[in-house]
């Protein structure tokens, strides 16, 4: 199997680990969201700023994604992350509430983005043009959106300064196995299922290391890695009834990337300081190290079809297979043999 990974993570653990404990996350100040129409690049404040006047469709379906935007910070919050750092705002009630911005931007950027304003603030935003279908009912993938970019300010909460973060392979690969399970747990819904099957099971040529999802050619590598990270809350709910993963799906158990960012990351961020932060949770919640479960994952990954299809192959399971075994290995200079 040709992962060039080894080199560094042999270089990586050459060296002895050393872990920090963060404290442990208590229970989040609110869970309560409002979008609000709001600019935060705009030198006047919100008050001032211009606002378009929404539908009643539009009215509808920004409550439902602040619903949604609070079961999934009740899931998150049960899991035991860490609250994010938010602004908050007046709620629709007497309490306090978190601030989603909520207005139009360049749609060459992501349809939903966070930023870091400071070491103490992260912002959630909407681009207000596309959340929507043309009926005003937010598509599936806009709830998908919200749990991946909630996720992303759970991660930043757990940043030693704000321009220190993993690398995306990390960062988006976690967030988005994140916000395709929290669709499909509340909402049960797979925009993916019967069409994307290479990106719903995350599928990426695995003859590129995971930290050079660029060297994929595809413009979704680094969110493809949710495979890797939903094989490990795979095989971490499995080993809580003394099983293991394997091709037959479980639910995952995504608890142990708590632990994992319970450990404390470099003060700067390389792929040195990737390896070794994702060795140590790993050892720290699984018993295994990057390099066992990584090839453990590898070697199961590569007969997830046909078995974890949602459609029928075209043509036969045998084609399929083989498909996919070439998308995954083609790129290999040797024979990969998986036994």
């Amino acid at each position: 199997m040709c992962l060039k990974l080894w080199a560094a993570l042999i270089a990586c653990f050459g060296a002895g680990l050393v872990s920090t404990a963060y404290a442990q996350a208590g229970k989040w100040p609110t869970k309560e969201f409002v979008i609000t129409q709001s600019d935060p690049y705009s030198e006047y404040p919100d008050p001032r700023q211009e606002r378009r006047k929404l539908t009643d469709d539009e009215l509808t379906a920004i409550t439902d994604m602040e619903v949604f935007f609070t079961e999934v910070a009740e899931k998150y919050e049960e899991m035991g992350f860490r609250a994010p750092e938010l602004r908050l705002v007046d709620g629709y009630g007497s309490g306090k509430a978190y601030k989603v911005n909520f207005f139009d931007y360049d749609d060459s950027a992501a349809p939903f983005r966070v930023r870091r304003v400071s070491d103490s603030i992260t912002e959630i935003q909407i681009d207000s043009s596309r959340p929507f279908q043309k009926d005003g009912v937010p598509f599936d993938r806009t709830y998908e959106h919200i749990a991946h970019e909630l996720f992303h300010t759970v991660q930043r909460a757990y940043q030693p300064s704000r321009n220190v973060i993993q690398g995306d392979w990390i960062i988006e690969g976690q967030a988005q196995a994140m916000g395709m399970y929290m669709l499909e747990k509340i909402l049960r819904k797979d925009p993916y299922a019967g069409s994307r099957e290479d990106y719903r099971l995350g599928g990426r040529p695995y003859n590129v290391p995971l930290a050079d999802w660029q060297a994929t050619k595809l413009h979704d590598g680094d969110y493809r890695t949710s495979s890797f990270w939903r094989y490990v809350g795979e095989h971490y709910a499995a080993s809580k009834k003394n099983g293991r993963a394997g091709v037959a799906p479980i639910e995952p158990d995504y608890r142990y990337l708590v632990a994992m960012y319970e450990n404390e990351y470099a003060s700067s961020a390389s792929l040195e300081a990737d390896l070794r932060w994702t060795d140590q949770g790993l050892r720290k919640t699984t018993g295994l190290g990057f390099d066992r479960i990584y090839a453990n994952f590898v070697s199961t990954f590569a007969d997830f079809v046909p078995e974890r299809m949602t459609r029928a192959p075209n043509g036969s399971a045998e084609a399929a297979k083989d498909g996919w075994l070439n998308f995954l290995f083609g790129g290999c200079e040797l024979p990969v043999h998986l036994t």
